[in-house]
């Protein structure tokens, strides 16, 4: 890592944070920032570290934005083993944790670090027992907590799948068919 990557950072967050920024792609931050195309590359590594550090948030069309303009919400996933889950929010331990119905995890697992879309706010969300807690959905999974899942290794017809053995991995994991040794 070169000495100019925390300079070159807190130049995009600057960027990103300006009142009159409007969403740019990778390329118009390059220009933005006046950098010539050689020194693009690390620009590009530049941003995908912020994102990965939950900095920054790509949308669509691979333009970036700060997480909090795009109603976007970065933290671990609690999965419950009914399939709903809970996001606590990174940075941010006073806020409450954000709710993500079973429909809306995606192939997210239990403890993987997260992008989410806040869809309802504390004002718009129902009513769950004495409180109404902000409803999400998530976006992006930006790292896996589980390289290793143990489970039970089931056959159909056409592929394997393992069907783990901890509850809150509530998704079977599909597994290539082992190529047959030749005759």
């Amino acid at each position: 890592m070169t000495s100019k990557t925390p300079q070159l950072k807190q130049e995009i967050l600057r960027i990103l944070a300006g009142p009159k920024y409007r969403p740019l792609d990778k390329m118009e931050l390059g220009k933005t920032l006046g950098r010539k195309s050689g020194v693009r590359m690390g620009l590009s590594q530049t941003l995908r570290e912020l994102e990965r550090d939950g900095e920054i948030a790509r949308i669509r069309k691979n333009r970036y934005v700060l997480p909090s303009q795009a109603d976007l919400v970065t933290g671990l996933l609690h999965v419950h083993q009914a399939g709903y889950a809970f996001l606590t929010r990174e940075n941010k331990p006073g806020e409450q944790d954000l709710f993500i119905a079973a429909e809306n995890t995606g192939t997210a697992m239990h403890g993987d670090r997260v992008v989410a879309r806040i869809t309802r706010d504390e004002r718009h969300a129902r009513s769950r027992g004495d409180h109404a807690r902000p409803e999400g959905r998530v976006i992006r999974i930006l790292e896996r907590a589980h390289n290793t899942i143990v489970g039970t290794l089931q056959h159909s017809r056409n592929f394997f799948y393992v069907v783990p053995d901890d509850p809150r991995i509530v998704h079977n994991v599909y597994v290539q068919v082992p190529p047959q040794p030749p005759l």
